[in-house]
């Protein structure tokens, strides 16, 4: 049934003990400030504190997210003034060290710290494999041409092809030949529901396919255009100024990733590869690693066995190392 799931909530991540110690404690608090409804508490601490919608607070008192020291001491405060004296037992420096704990601790759950550590390993193995040039996708080495008899036509070989040619990488011999530039396949036509400003449909937007060539061309033909050309640049600023606009709340004063994330997780079956690389690029000078990686991994998941490909060269081109390396090690992770 269409719209079936549109109450469920996202799943999270394993809470971790700090949390759940640090969620108890702010509940407490929450308590002694004698208000029985949270939002009684949310229009309490409006005039202190600024606006929290109903779902930050939430995951707030249940750990989920980790409140900044702002809304801690607006909230010790307002139980302060209202909770009987001596019956707020806990120091507010207590719970700001809590807090701290909280936000710094990593997930707990062996499972997962286990499952990080394959990923680190296939990330190095597949980024060793991808700069030495070792991988199941290096050419084969040239074969030897036999003598040529009198009155035979030359055979052709690697060596004589005049679209290839034969370079030395690490000692390894690679042979890089000429192939037709191509058009970036896109994903999905899902797109962004929340807004109409991100491109719709993607048969629209032809002028916007990047141009995938060799490293070395061998032809001596010109070089190839502009990578990402600039309709691919425009779209991924736009998005990206859309994302940076979705961390903070209408109010200007709480970060809301969550929102930002849900644009994010809507985008990234449609984004080309080429937007993906500039998105991220982008993101990073931001100094967004988070959404960055969030979007790498989305895209990853979402996209088909070729467009990840086609990342993955954009991305090099790009100098996103560490992107590059997630966009694989997801990938990798996918296939089992």
């Amino acid at each position: 049934m269409k719209g079936a799931g549109k109450g469920k909530r996202r799943q999270t991540a394993p809470v971790t003990l700090a949390r759940q110690r640090f969620a108890e404690a702010l509940r407490r608090v929450r308590d002694a400030t004698g208000f029985t409804k949270d939002t009684a508490v949310r229009e309490a601490l409006r005039a202190t504190y600024g606006n929290i919608n109903k779902s930050s607070f939430s995951r707030y008192m249940h750990g989920e997210h980790v409140p900044g020291p702002p809304f801690v001491k607006a909230l010790y405060r307002l139980a302060e003034r209202h909770c009987p004296p001596g019956s707020l037992t806990l120091p507010l420096e207590e719970l700001l060290s809590m807090r701290e704990e909280a936000e710094t601790t990593t997930v707990a759950d062996e499972e997962l710290r286990q499952e990080n550590a394959r990923l680190r390993e296939e990330n190095a193995r597949l980024r060793g494999l991808l700069h030495t040039g070792a991988g199941p996708a290096a050419p084969a080495p040239a074969l030897a041409a036999a003598p040529a008899q009198d009155g035979d036509e030359p055979t052709a070989t690697r060596q004589n092809l005049p679209s290839q040619k034969n370079t030395q990488v690490n000692g390894v011999t690679r042979v890089a030949r000429e192939r037709e530039p191509c058009a970036l396949p896109v994903g999905g036509s899902k797109g962004d529901r929340q807004a109409a400003d991100i491109p719709g449909p993607r048969e629209t937007q032809a002028a916007t396919a990047v141009r995938v060539e060799d490293h070395q061309d061998v032809t001596g033909r010109a070089p190839a255009a502009e990578f990402p050309e600039p309709a691919a640049r425009q779209t991924a600023a736009r998005l990206v100024r859309r994302l940076l606009d979705r961390t903070w709340s209408e109010t200007g004063r709480t970060p809301d990733a969550e929102a930002a994330l849900s644009l994010l997780l809507d985008v990234a079956g449609s984004v080309t590869p080429g937007e993906l690389s500039e998105a991220t690029r982008l993101l990073h000078s931001a100094g967004q690693e988070v959404l960055a990686d969030s979007l790498v991994t989305a895209f990853a998941r979402q996209q088909k066995e070729r467009d990840v490909i086609l990342a993955a060269l954009a991305l090099q081109r790009a100098r996103e190392d560490s992107s590059l390396g997630l966009l694989l090690a997801t990938a990798a992770r996918r296939q089992r």
